[in-house]
């Protein structure tokens, strides 16, 4: 019997890619990673690719590779000319620097609410502040993961983000979600709704990116409007492939608050709730005429249908040394819902605010789930010795 073929490589880059890497795996591919973590889970599914000085280094650190199709995850978004250089370098699977400044384009997105009915919010230019009364949000033009977002009062009137590229947008109040969503070139699709988790107190970016809850199903009134976000937002700006919308529901609308162009932190809950590998999904639809992998068969039981899936990021609440190397799982099977992942190796330091590593949990109730994973957070806490 003649032997499997080898899998295709993936090229992955971003902050931090071991949850996509993990999912590349999932799909069939043997993934090339890129990040700043290194961390020791990556290395189970994946091929490490040294990286000098993250991000500018990337098309110096991928140069000696063949040109290999790659995509990117959080924080590439926020450098387009290094994304036009990845771009000649190989086949980028995910969306370009255009498509990036689209997105991010306060005037082009007003004009989608006043000509597709979009529930975006009001803006303001960062040359006409608002009166810092608190109604207002003061958010950095390249942000991911809610950096440099505050509240704009008389408090943050010299907040560093005021020395960036910024915009002011109207607050509203609501409960904070994240829909995910697939686009082809002729069909998007949103594939579901998680909540966000709230910031741990004391953390330096109050709106820190914390972790997702999914439940078995969203609020029914979510569904169409983020459907028509979607679809408007891929026809409009040519969103491909998987992306995400932040929004807060405020019961009746998803008031739309940042537009994430890539593969983000909650995709993996979604493919062990489907047991579909959504990045194979991703690959035809950035790439129709792409050659794909053989699926793995799942090996692995689904987690419950009728369960609570989450994920939370563990941050060190002040400066602070791991103890212990974390419990690192065998590499497989490829479907087993984790405990923890972004492990990094014992003895490591931590800054204030620094992710130690993410927790896993699911549940038959949201807040049986969010109990879980308090639970599990303040055991990875307790290895933490202060420095």
């Amino acid at each position: 019997m003649p032997p499997s073929p080898a899998p295709p490589a993936l090229v992955i880059v971003g902050a931090s890619v071991r949850s996509a890497a993990h999912s590349a795996r999932r799909a069939g591919f043997l993934p090339h990673a890129a990040d700043a973590y290194a961390d020791r889970d990556l290395l189970t599914h994946a091929q490490l690719i040294p990286v000098t000085r993250f991000p500018h280094s990337l098309p110096h650190d991928l140069a000696p590779l063949p040109a290999t199709p790659w995509l990117y995850t959080g924080g590439l978004e926020n450098h387009p000319p290094l994304l036009d250089t990845l771009a000649q370098w190989g086949p980028l699977w995910g969306n370009s620097a255009a498509t990036v400044a689209a997105i991010r384009d306060p005037a082009r997105l007003a004009r989608l609410r006043t000509t597709h009915g979009l529930p975006t919010l009001a803006v303001c230019p960062a040359d006409q502040p608002p009166p810092p009364l608190g109604d207002w949000m003061l958010k950095p033009l390249a942000g991911s993961a809610g950096r440099g977002v505050v509240r704009w009062t008389p408090a943050t009137l010299d907040h560093p983000t005021r020395a960036e590229p910024h915009v002011f947008q109207r607050r509203v109040s609501g409960r904070p979600g994240s829909a995910l969503f697939l686009a082809g070139p002729h069909h998007t699709r949103c594939l579901g709704v998680t909540w966000q988790l709230d910031t741990p107190a004391g953390h330096p970016w109050p709106h820190a990116w914390s972790g997702n809850l999914l439940p078995p199903l969203p609020p029914a009134h979510l569904g169409p409007p983020l459907t028509h976000a979607g679809e408007v937002l891929a026809h409009e700006t040519g969103l491909r492939g998987l992306f995400g919308i932040d929004f807060l529901d405020d019961g009746t609308t998803p008031w739309i608050v940042e537009i994430n162009p890539r593969y983000t932190g909650s995709t993996e809950l979604f493919e062990f709730r489907t047991q579909t590998p959504l990045l194979w999904q991703h690959a035809q639809a950035c790439d129709p005429r792409a050659t794909l992998p053989a699926l793995p068969a799942i090996d692995a039981p689904a987690v419950p249908h009728n369960h609570c899936l989450g994920k939370a990021i563990v941050y060190a609440p002040a400066a602070a040394r791991l103890m212990v190397d974390l419990p690192l799982p065998p590499p497989t099977p490829l479907w087993t819902f984790p405990e923890l992942a972004d492990l990094p190796a014992g003895g490591q330091i931590f800054a204030p605010g620094d992710p130690v590593c993410s927790v896993f949990a699911h549940a038959p109730t949201e807040a049986e789930c969010l109990k879980e994973l308090q639970s599990r957070t303040q055991r990875v806490l307790a290895l933490l010795a202060p420095q």
